[in-house]
């Protein structure tokens, strides 16, 4: 028969895997919850990717290929996400770092676009007085073209760009071909992307 001593050592033992047996039952249950954020990320890119496609690229077929392109990568980077988190937890916080990463790409890529299509407007205006190069406005395109963008402080003033200009060429002779409408399904699928990011 057990001690007294021997019985108390192995009543802690079983009280002992208790606690880790209720600590990886937490574990797993945070690893699934983070699964399913991913899943339903992953869905959202996908539902979004061809009305997005659509509407950014009307009249330039460069933007529906990028689009299309961000949209791959981060499909791609977001079901490696999940396989990763199904195996274990620290591959998981490894991964979630390089989803940050990506997210920041996705940024650059998408107002990359944006600087674009924004330079083709200046190019074809007649009323435009100074160069891409040289309105102090534009710096925070500019600094993303630099590999200089904070999406914490270039965000909200590239949406006050996208209003004025919104706001110079509605109703001008520069709005023949509805740039103004463009400019604002752009801001709006801005707000979105960053409502969803």
């Amino acid at each position: 028969g057990l001690t007294p001593a021997d019985f108390l050592a192995e009543l802690e033992k079983a009280g002992n895997a208790k606690k880790l047996f209720r600590k990886l039952n937490s574990t797993n249950t945070k690893l699934k919850k983070e699964c399913e954020s991913l899943e339903k990320k992953k869905s959202w890119l996908e539902d979004k990717s061809e009305e997005l496609s659509s509407e950014i690229s009307n009249g330039a077929e460069f933007g529906k290929k990028n689009l299309k392109k961000i949209t791959d990568h981060a499909e791609l980077q977001i079901n490696n996400a999940v396989t990763l988190t199904k195996k274990s937890l620290v591959t998981f916080m490894k991964q979630n770092q390089i989803q940050m990463n990506l997210a920041q790409k996705q940024y650059k890529e998408y107002f990359s676009d944006l600087v674009s299509k924004l330079e083709n407007l200046l190019e074809h205006s007649h009323q435009a007085e100074y160069s891409l190069s040289k309105m102090e406005s534009l710096k925070p395109l500019l600094d993303l073209l630099n590999d200089k963008f904070d999406s914490a402080t270039s965000i909200s003033e590239i949406m006050i760009i996208l209003d004025k200009l919104y706001v110079n060429i509605k109703d001008t002779d520069l709005d023949k071909h509805n740039v103004s409408s463009d400019i604002k399904r752009l801001r709006e699928k801005l707000l979105d992307l960053i409502s969803h990011a």
